[in-house]
């Protein structure tokens, strides 16, 4: 009863400054400190996400052995930087690329051939690799929460970034 007593009476305070009436503050600032103020942080950092990942990529996925991420719009934007590492089935039967550390999902654009026996990628210049094969390509490397589609599953043991490829 004291905390409840203390939180109306912090709600009273924050809203009294900004109401102009202190009757009607009072009913109304409880309810609204208790109802909105954790929704409020909620919505900002949901609001945040979507934001950030609305007009960022999405990913389709493909295949049925080693499963692709393939850009629904190939459209990335960012630094593009030696990608070096091994071509592996990575968390959940992504295709990923190991480069020493965590795996790092791979997110294809749908030029990428992708083979299943084996589980290859053929880039644009017909070089094709292999699971197992070091790929030494180009590609700018993203946050993964900022990409749409992504199986649960291919999260499992991934870093926190993924790196799109940029053949």
């Amino acid at each position: 009863m004291v905390l409840t007593a203390s939180l109306a009476a912090c709600g009273n305070t924050a809203d009294t400054d900004d109401d102009a009436t202190t009757p009607n503050a009072g009913t109304e600032t409880t309810a609204a400190a208790e109802s909105t103020a954790p929704a409020d942080d909620d919505a900002d950092h949901d609001s945040t996400d979507a934001a950030g990942t609305a007009g960022a990529l999405s990913v389709s996925v493909q295949g049925q052995g080693v499963k692709a991420l393939v850009l629904d719009d190939s459209d990335s934007s960012g630094e593009a930087t030696a990608l070096d590492g091994k071509l592996i089935s990575g968390p959940g039967g992504c295709f990923a690329v190991q480069p020493g550390g965590q795996p790092e999902l791979l997110l294809l654009g749908d030029d990428t051939e992708i083979g299943q026996n084996p589980p290859t990628l053929t880039l644009d210049d017909g070089t094709a690799i292999k699971v197992g094969d070091q790929l030494n390509a180009t590609g700018v490397q993203v946050n993964v929460a900022d990409v749409e589609g992504i199986p649960q599953q291919c999260f499992q043991g991934a870093a926190d970034t993924a790196w799109v490829l940029q053949d």
